[in-house]
């Protein structure tokens, strides 16, 4: 939660407006998180997970009940709902920490251009899935979005068939 508002505060120092916030969401805390600063924020950038599993109902369902037992601890009424997410499975790849070819590719694409690495098996699958909603017109292109990039370098050297 407090990452959302200091994401508020820096967009406001570098006087850039973000359209959207993603991140991979796999046991759900930073999605969580990230969702209920939306809420509780009357300058409210949508926040979109990425699933990095196909049983995105059962990681919904948990990224929710997170985001509930931290508003009640924090002593706020209003609970948030499933529609409150934005939240998508369609390039979560065939199981959890099993990539896809494309995570793959995306992972050396990434590397290659930018020189950032994403892991097999959370942020590759976000960050696909974030391209391809760019590509598809789910995120509209020119868009400002922020990737929370939530780490998980070293799970690149548990993958070394791919590298």
């Amino acid at each position: 939660m407090d990452a959302y508002f200091e994401i508020l505060n820096q967009q406001n120092e570098v006087n850039v407006k973000f359209d959207w916030i993603a991140t991979a969401t796999g046991s759900g805390g930073t999605h969580a998180g990230l969702a209920i600063g939306q809420a509780l924020s009357p300058e409210a950038i949508p926040v979109k997970g990425y699933s990095v599993e196909p049983n995105a109902q059962y990681i919904l369902d948990h990224t929710l009940a997170i985001a509930n037992e931290a508003l009640k601890m924090i002593g706020e009424e209003t609970l948030l709902k499933t529609k409150d997410f934005y939240f998508s499975e369609e390039y979560s790849g065939e199981a959890y920490g099993i990539p896809s070819p494309i995570h793959i590719d995306t992972i050396k694409w990434l590397a290659k251009y930018e020189g950032i690495f994403l892991d097999p098996v959370y942020t590759s699958k976000a960050f696909t899935a974030l391209i391809m909603d760019i590509k598809n017109g789910v995120i509209k292109a020119g868009s400002k979005v922020l990737y929370v990039h939530t780490g998980g370098l070293p799970g690149i050297f548990a993958y070394p068939q791919y590298f």
